[in-house]
Formats: structure tokens, sequence, C-alpha cells
């Protein structure tokens, strides 16, 4: 009832709310960005970070005089991890300060896209809720990680398997979260379409379990060698330990595990021999020009921060999404309005914020809710106390999928 009122609220301050307005934010020596994400909440272990990230890259900018000599001033609001957070947190970032783009880094951001495409809100982000992303009318979203909304699987996934000798394979995936079910049975396609076997799946686990006994008993009784879980960090380590504590020699994959803090958690330790994780943006260890300037900039203007250390994947995403807004506005001319920002970023054709992105991406208006024809993936391996880059692979789609 509390969503349905508030996404009621939300369409009725769509309505009386003028989407003219399409320079908000955007007057005098300042440009004013909002950041919606989980300061708290069962998210926030995750995405509390993508703050400071967004901070440095913004930073960054600002001592280097800014985009055609404005400055930008960054407004975070907490979604609490909540649908119902994430509306009235896009309101009050709308309507209240006069943003002039949003970087979405929430869970939920799905309950507030009616909204944000009804004021025509520039939006910045790494997709990773749902598939609005790529569903028109949403033509205002730009993710540093393309989505097509039918998820179709690619060949990385089967080939990175393969190549670490996984012959049978279990997916787990949050029951709540549209976007962690649908890159799970990207993954299972890809897996089958390699020869292997997706001998498990499991997509109806609640946001934020810990508890894996029981799914772990049936991974034993499918005989895996090799899992995957499309999940927030803590989740997927609490599977990881389960894994270990049963016995199941099987090497596990995960998504958002690729942190500093997974290689401080000492709970870990036992596990690392059969530990990956998936990055979707190049390994920090390969120093390219982009990578290592995110660093730099995350050691000089985030206190918090020690010099050396990995990022997040809500931290490196923050970073992006604020990259990714620069260059929106770099494309919006010297008299930005929301308008321009659309149509001048959907003219980069090829993006891949200085070698971070594996592989770059294009936000023409026929790639829109398209996904990379070829895409390109890294896997790290978690070794002792470091991560170790595995050759980056390069796929196709799955041909009839």
């Amino acid at each position: 009832m509390a969503v349905a009122m508030a996404s009621a609220l939300a369409l009725a301050l769509a309505s009386c709310s003028s989407p003219g307005s399409t320079s908000a934010g955007a007057s005098g020596d300042t440009i004013k960005i909002g950041l919606v994400t989980s300061l708290t909440g069962t998210a926030s272990t995750d995405f509390a970070e993508s703050e400071a990230g967004a901070k440095a890259r913004i930073a960054l900018l600002n001592s280097k005089g800014g985009v055609n000599g404005r400055k930008l001033e960054l407004v975070t609001a907490d979604d609490q991890s909540t649908a119902a957070g994430v509306v009235t947190a896009v309101h009050q970032l709308v309507e209240r300060d006069k943003v002039f783009g949003i970087i979405g880094m929430s869970t939920t951001l799905f309950s507030a896209t009616k909204y944000l495409q009804k004021q025509n809100v520039p939006v910045t982000g790494a997709g990773f809720d749902g598939p609005e992303w790529g569903q028109k009318p949403n033509t205002n979203m730009f993710s540093t990680d393309p989505i097509d909304p039918s998820y179709p699987p690619t060949t990385v996934w089967g080939e990175f398997f393969k190549s670490i000798g996984v012959t049978r394979v279990a997916g787990i995936a949050f029951a709540d979260i549209p976007s962690s079910s649908g890159s799970l049975k990207q993954v299972q396609s890809s897996v089958e379409a390699a020869g292997l076997k997706a001998a498990y799946t499991n997509v109806s686990i609640p946001y934020g379990t810990t508890d894996f006994t029981a799914v772990v008993l049936q991974m034993k009784k499918a005989k895996v060698d090799g899992y995957v879980c499309s999940c927030d960090k803590p989740t997927e380590l609490a599977l990881a330990t389960a894994v270990k504590q049963a016995g199941l020699n099987a090497k596990g994959v995960l998504s958002t595990a690729y942190a500093q803090s997974t290689l401080d958690d000492a709970s870990i330790k036992a596990t690392v021999e059969d530990l990956y994780a998936y990055s979707y943006y190049v390994p920090y260890e390969l120093h390219t020009k982009g990578t290592d300037a995110m660093l730099a900039a995350l050691a000089k203007y985030d206190e918090k921060y020690e010099a050396g250390d990995i990022p997040g994947y809500g931290m490196s995403s923050g970073y992006l999404a604020a990259d990714m807004m620069i260059k929106g506005l770099e494309k919006a001319g010297d008299k930005p309005t929301r308008a321009s920002f659309i149509s001048g970023l959907r003219t980069v054709k090829s993006y891949d914020a200085d070698g971070v992105l594996p592989a770059p991406i294009s936000f023409a208006p026929d790639q829109f809710g398209k996904s990379l024809s070829k895409p390109c993936n890294y896997f790290v391996q978690l070794v002792g106390d470091k991560f170790v880059p595995q050759p980056k692979i390069c796929g196709t789609l799955v041909k009839n999928s």
C-alpha cells in the first residue's frame, strides 16, 4: 500500500510540474546534479559508497574548471533501500533541489522511472536494478552496462566456466530484483550454449539472504562443480562460505565481490582457491588511463579511501555514472538543457571512460535497448590477499536465443 501511494504521489507531481524547465539546476556558475542511492537499509552495504565515487569524479572535474566554465554540485538523497523511498528521494531531488540530472545508483530506481521520463530528466547509472534502462520511452536513461530488456545471452559466461573446468553450473538470483533474475537467465543460457549443464537454478532468494543451508544441499544433489550468484556482495560471500562449509567442491563466480572488502574479510580466506569475481569494468590491476585516474581521484578526494585499495562495485559504478553525466554535459552545449543533454549524449557512439570499460559502447538512438553485439568482460581470481585478472573474454550473442 505504501508503495502504491508513493507511486501515485509521484505521478501526480509529474502532471503538475512543468517538464519544460529543462535548464533546471544549470543556472549561473554551477550545475546541480542529484544522486539517488542507498545510504541506509539492506542495499547500503554495496551502494552507500557510490556517493564517494561520484564525489571524487566531480571533484576532479571541478579542479579543472568544470564543464564550459560551470562547476558541478552534487546533491545526494537516500532511497532507504525501498521502492517508496526511491520515489520520495527522486521527487525531492527534482522538485525541491531543482537538479539538472540524476545519477541513479539504486536497486529500486524502477519505481521512479515514469516520473523521471515525464520530467525529461537525464539519468546515468549502471542499469543494475531492472530492464527500464533499455525500455522505451525511457530514452532519457543512459547505462554504463548496456541493457537489453529481453536479456539475451552472450557466449562470455559459458566460455569462462569452460575455461576454469566447470561442467555443471548452479545459478542463484534475487526474486525481488528484476535484473537479478534476468541476468541469471542470461548466464544459464550461455552455459547451455557452451555445451555445459545448467544443473540448478534458483531465482526465488529474498534480497539480503545469508542462510544458504537448504540451497547448498540442493546444489550438492545436483552435483554442481561451479556456481554464480547474481546478488549483492554480502549474499554472495555468505553463499561462498556455505558452499565451503558443506564440503561442496565447486568454483564460485561472484557478481559484485571484486572489492577490497572481500580481501579484508577473514571468513573468506578458506575459500580463496575456488573463488572468482566478475567485473564489467577493466580490473584496476591492469592500469589503464581511466582506472589509474579513478584511483588517483579517490585517493585525493575521499578521506576514507586508502591508496591502493580496490574500490567496490558501488564506488566504481558511482564514479563511472558521474563520468557519463559529465560527458553528457560536455555534449549539451554552452547553455545546457535537459533536451540538449539527451540529444547530445545520443551522438556518442564510442564511450569507454578512458579505458575503464572493456569495450566501447554506443548511445546512438538505434542502439537504445540493445546489448553489445561483441561484448567483452573480465573475471578476476581471488588468490590469497589479491585479485588476479584473467584474460579478457570477448564473445557474441548466442544464436537463436
